[in-house]
């Protein structure tokens, strides 16, 4: 959003800012939970029916990417 060539105006990325943000703090604070959960019981983040799994460190590295794009989305 901060690149040039916009169509939106300051104000509409300014807005789609702050949503880009609330959605990344949320997305890191439910990733921090589900460390905690995964932690506890290794059961947690996996799926059987799809062959899926992640590991406590698939968390660490989400919110790792999470702040990675918060700052590069600025204030």
């Amino acid at each position: 959003l901060s690149e040039g060539g916009s169509s939106f105006s300051e104000e509409e990325q300014s807005r789609l800012k702050e949503v880009m943000r609330d959605s990344l703090e949320s997305e890191m604070e439910l990733a921090r939970e589900l460390y905690n959960l995964s932690k506890e019981d290794s059961r947690i983040g996996f799926e059987p029916s799809c062959h899926y799994f992640y590991l406590p460190l698939d968390l660490v590295e989400k919110v790792i990417n999470c702040r990675w794009i918060l700052e590069r989305i600025g204030p």
